[in-house]
C-alpha cells in the first residue's frame, strides 16, 4: 500500500475486508466487493483515482462501469484462485440442489465455535 501511495498520491485506497490489520489500517476504505464498487460510483467527480486491494477481477468490473475513474492493484498479482473455482452455472446447480446431502459441510464444534464469529462478520461486510 506504501509503495502505491507513493506511485498514486491522489488515490483513495479502498480494501477488502479480508486484508491484513496493517493494510486495513492505512486504508481510506474497507468493504466488501459489493462495498468498494458503490465506493467508487458514489465518490466525487473530484475523486478520479482508486487503488484497489482486492480479487483483481473487481478492477475489471469497476473500470467498465466508471471509464471516468483510473483503478490501479495495490499489488500486480491480486488473484483468489478459490474465487475462479466458481461460475454462475455452479452456483446455480447448487441452489437448486440443496437438499443434495452430497454438498452438506460439517466441521468439528471446536472448529465451528472459532468460525462463527469471522462468519457473522463476513456477513455483517456483505
Amino acid at each position: 500500500i506504501i509503495t502505491a501511495r507513493k506511485e498514486y498520491p491522489n488515490a483513495k485506497v479502498i480494501v477488502h475486508p479480508e486484508c491484513t490489520r496493517e493494510v486495513r489500517e492505512v486504508s481510506d476504505f474497507v468493504g466488501s466487493t459489493a462495498q468498494m464498487y458503490n465506493f467508487v460510483k458514489n465518490s466525487s467527480s473530484e475523486e478520479k483515482e482508486f487503488i484497489i486491494g482486492t480479487e483483481k477481477g473487481l478492477i475489471g468490473r469497476i473500470a467498465e462501469d466508471f471509464t471516468n475513474k483510473n483503478l490501479y492493484l495495490a499489488k500486480d498479482k491480486l488473484i483468489c484462485y478459490n474465487m475462479k473455482k466458481h461460475s454462475l452455472e455452479l452456483i446455480k446447480y447448487l441452489l437448486d440442489n440443496l437438499d443434495d446431502k452430497a454438498f452438506e459441510v460439517k466441521v468439528p464444534p471446536e472448529i465451528a465455535k472459532r468460525a462463527i464469529n469471522p462468519i457473522k462478520k463476513m456477513l455483517d461486510y456483505s
